[in-house]
């Protein structure tokens, strides 16, 4: 019984698109996507302290665009230039044929695996509230939450649409792929293969959940749910040896949280 159970339960997870990538090409692009990320984003985020009226949509905006949308863009093209043996002016093509390729690749994953992903994109979502809530129970925190509304365009994107398909893309690359690799890698030499993927899973969950903490202090019971979804993300991302499996998850549970703010 016990058997049979894990070849079904391994079987649902086959015949996703396995994402690989070199050593070299890895450790490129997570350092490239790191500093970007951070100086990128913080030179951005220092424009809530100008004196100057700027609209808090358009920093959010330039944020999303300089942290992640295009640094990611680029090593997209890096990549396709690399794998094509062209020369560096065919980034910008490389780009748009990824783009391509990649928008194929998930649309027959999707359509392989859909009940898949909605299943654990609910079930998922569903532990996130648990744990939350378990953790609310022990843990009383005070925080004001200021909301403005805005029906423009930009403020739409800002909020809709870069949330929840743009950043589960960059996420998934970054903390399920990139930065559990090279941590791995790293202390692989210092200890054994099991340990340092733990380190590397440990490490990389953390880092993405203190990412999506908004305040100055860490809320606990929020911090966990984050937690929560990085640590099965990356158990998806392991088992399938994909990418496109936990991006569609992510979007999946992100995806259902606006549905539930908006009922």
């Amino acid at each position: 019984m016990i058997k049979r159970f894990k070849t079904f339960w391994n079987g649902l997870f086959n015949d996703f698109h396995v994402t690989t990538l070199t050593q070299k090409t890895t450790l490129k692009a997570f350092i490239f996507l790191l500093i970007f990320y951070i100086f990128g984003g913080s030179l951005v985020s220092g424009l809530y302290n100008v004196d100057y009226d700027i609209p808090e949509s358009l920093i959010l905006f330039l944020i999303f665009l300089v942290a992640e949308i295009i640094p990611f863009l680029l090593v997209l093209g890096y990549i396709q230039t690399k794998k094509q043996r062209q020369n560096i002016t065919y980034i910008f093509k490389g780009i748009w044929v990824q783009i391509k390729r990649w928008v194929k690749i998930f649309i027959n994953d999707l359509k392989k695996h859909w009940i898949l992903i909605i299943s654990i994109s609910v079930v998922l979502y569903l532990l996130m509230i648990l744990s939350q809530f378990l953790l609310s129970l022990l843990y009383v925190q005070n925080n004001t939450v200021t909301t403005t509304s805005s029906s423009n365009t930009l403020n739409n994107l800002t909020s809709i649409i870069f949330p929840l398909l743009i950043a589960p893309i960059f996420e998934e690359v970054m903390y399920r792929k990139l930065m559990p690799f090279e941590i791995e890698r790293f202390f692989h030499q210092l200890v054994s293969q099991r340990t340092s993927r733990l380190i590397a899973v440990i490490f990389s969950a953390l880092v993405f959940a203190g990412s999506h903490n908004n305040t100055t202090t860490i809320a606990l019971p929020l911090f966990s749910t984050y937690i929560v979804a990085a640590l099965v993300l990356q158990y998806v991302a392991f088992k399938t040896k994909s990418l496109t499996a936990p991006i569609m998850i992510h979007m999946g549970i992100n995806i259902i949280t606006a549905i539930t703010m908006f009922i």
